[in-house]
C-alpha cells in the first residue's frame, strides 16, 4: 500500500522493516517507525497503544518537538519482544554458507575417491575380469547340482536400510478468534479487514448492523475507510449506544496473562474475557486476536 493512502486509525509513519513504503495493519515483528533512518523496530504494545489506534496523534515519536534518535528504551523493548531484526537473516546466511562448504568438501572427496579407484583398475591390467553370473537358461542339470554343493559365502555386511521419511506434524495456531469469523458470546462480533470497494453501509447491511454502530465500535467519526484497516463489526447490533469503543490487538509470542494485557490498556479483565469468550484460563494463547473494550457499554 502506498504511504499516501493513510488509514484513518493508523499512524502514517508505521511501516514494514522489509518494505518501508508499505503500511502494516496489525502489531507485527516486522513493523517499524518510519520517522527514523533507518526505521526503528516497535514492540507490539506500542503499536497497539499508539500506531494502530486513534491515539496515534499523541505518540511521543510523532510529536514535532522530537529531534533525537530512535529511543533506546523502545529499541530494547522491541528486541526483548521480537529479537534483533537482523539476527535471523545473518544466521540463515551463515548456515547456508556452511552448508555450501560442506557440499563442496563432499564433492571433492568423492572426486578424489573415484579417481583413485580408476587408477588402481588401470594398473591391475585388463586380464582380471569380474565373474559372470549364470543366466537361468545357461544352468544345466549338472551345473545346478554342482552349484548346490558349493558353500555360499556369508555377506560381509548386512548394510543399513535407508531411513524412512516420516513427515513431521504441522504446527497449527491456537484457535480463534480469527479474522472474518464471528466470535464471542451472543451477540457476536467480527474483525474485518477493509478491502477495495468496502463501505460502512454495505458492511453494516451484510452483518445486520448499522453504520452508526460500526462507527461507534471503531471510533471512526466521519473518517473514511482505509484499505487494510481492521474493523470491529457488531453482528446483529444496530443501536450504537449498545456498542463500546474497541481496540483490536493480537497476542504475541509466547502469550501473556490476561491480567497483564488488561492492566496495559487500563480496562477490566472480565470485560475482555466476556467480549472474547475466553473462558477461565488466565493465560492468553499466542497469536490470538482480541477486541479490547476501551469505553462505552460494558
Amino acid at each position: 500500500m502506498s504511504t499516501h493512502s493513510e488509514p484513518a486509525k493508523s499512524c502514517r509513519h508505521l511501516v514494514s522493516m522489509r518494505d518501508p513504503a508499505s503500511f502494516f495493519a496489525y502489531p507485527s515483528a516486522v513493523n517499524a517507525c518510519g520517522r527514523f533512518e533507518p526505521p526503528g523496530e516497535l514492540p507490539a504494545s506500542h503499536q497497539s497503544r499508539f500506531c494502530l489506534t486513534v491515539r496515534h496523534a499523541s505518540c511521543p515519536l510523532l510529536a514535532t518537538t522530537w529531534t533525537g534518535p530512535f529511543p533506546g528504551k523502545l529499541e530494547k523493548a522491541a528486541e526483548s519482544e521480537w529479537g534483533p531484526a537482523a539476527a535471523a537473516p545473518r544466521k540463515r546466511w551463515g548456515l547456508m554458507a556452511i552448508g555450501g562448504l560442506a557440499v563442496l568438501a563432499i564433492a571433492g572427496i568423492l572426486w578424489w575417491t573415484m579417481g583413485a579407484g580408476e587408477e588402481e583398475a588401470a594398473q591391475s591390467g585388463q586380464d582380471a575380469q569380474p565373474p559372470m553370473a549364470l543366466l537361468p537358461a545357461q544352468i544345466t542339470p549338472d551345473a545346478s547340482s554342482r552349484l548346490e554343493q558349493l558353500p555360499l559365502p556369508l555377506p560381509t555386511s548386512l548394510g543399513t536400510p535407508p531411513p524412512t521419511q516420516i513427515p513431521l506434524p504441522l504446527m497449527t495456531p491456537t484457535a480463534g478468534p480469527g479474522l472474518e469469523a464471528p466470535f464471542g458470546a451472543e451477540p457476536p462480533f467480527l474483525i474485518h479487514t477493509v478491502r477495495a470497494g468496502d463501505t460502512l453501509f454495505a458492511l453494516a447491511e451484510a452483518f445486520d448492523s448499522s453504520p452508526e454502530a460500526v462507527r461507534a465500535a471503531n471510533g471512526l467519526g466521519e473518517h473514511t475507510l482505509g484499505i487494510g484497516q481492521l474493523l470491529v463489526i457488531p453482528v446483529g447490533i444496530s443501536d450504537p449506544a449498545q456498542v463500546p469503543l474497541f481496540l483490536v490487538t493480537q497476542v504475541g509470542e509466547p502469550g501473556e496473562p490476561l491480567a497483564d494485557l488488561a492492566a496495559r490498556y487500563g480496562v477490566d479483565p472480565e470485560s475482555v474475557r466476556r467480549y472474547n469468550a475466553l473462558g477461565q484460563d488466565p493465560m492468553l494463547p499466542p497469536g490470538r486476536w482480541l477486541i479490547v473494550p476501551m469505553a462505552g457499554a460494558q
